[in-house]
């Protein structure tokens, strides 16, 4: 065999092996990142960042009068697929409070207190709860979004919402979460009735 021959021979060999190393260096290479702007904000929980229809959200610190509430965890209440209110849940003592915030055009809020009462599968028409008398004025499937920090008090998924309105502007709110039912009770709070002295986190607290 001539050395012209050998050489071209060995050449194309040369080449082969290089080809195979330039594929198996692209198999074994790692997944390319994503663009700068494809990569997910991290900055905050999407479900602590405050919901632009609500007063007041999670870790807002509210007070009313001489009596603050510093909530950490609630329930996003969503009902055909629109947020109709977020209960948000803090505790003084042994108490339980809820301090609801409503959306506009509403823009109040629900200052309640959990209270114990026998109540049916569904929820009546009308309630006796601290010897006044309440009306249902809404009764709706919504679904429960937990949202702040894990609490005893908190649901997630389907239930029954039940809104009641006594004739002294106190308001009740009975949630039916399978066989668990909720029920919390207290005043409506109109705007300027409030203060929201903003968000206060653990890191600052």
């Amino acid at each position: 065999m001539s050395f012209l021959v050998f050489g071209l021979i060995a050449a194309a060999c040369g080449a082969s092996a290089l080809a195979a190393t330039a594929v198996l260096r692209k198999r074994l290479a790692p997944p390319a990142l994503p663009p700068a702007s494809e990569t997910p904000d991290k900055a905050l929980p999407p479900a602590l960042k405050p919901h632009p229809e609500l007063p007041v959200f999670i870790d807002h610190v509210i007070q009313v009068g001489d009596e603050t509430r510093w909530p950490r965890s609630g329930m996003l209440v969503n009902s055909g697929g629109i947020v109709r209110a977020a209960i948000l849940l803090s505790e003084e003592g042994d108490e339980d409070q809820a301090t609801v915030a409503l959306p506009p055009p509403d823009r109040s809020l629900l200052w309640l207190k959990r209270v114990e009462l026998a109540m049916p599968p569904s929820p009546p028409t009308r309630v006796e709860i601290d010897g006044f008398l309440l009306d249902r004025e809404e009764l709706l499937p919504v679904t429960l979004e937990a949202v702040g920090r894990p609490h005893v008090a908190v649901l997630e998924g389907e239930a029954q919402l039940a809104r009641y309105r006594g004739q002294s502007g106190d308001e009740a709110l009975v949630i039916v979460h399978g066989s668990e039912v909720q029920i919390w009770y207290g005043q409506v709070l109109e705007p300027g009735e409030f203060d929201s002295l903003g968000r206060v986190d653990e890191v600052s607290s």
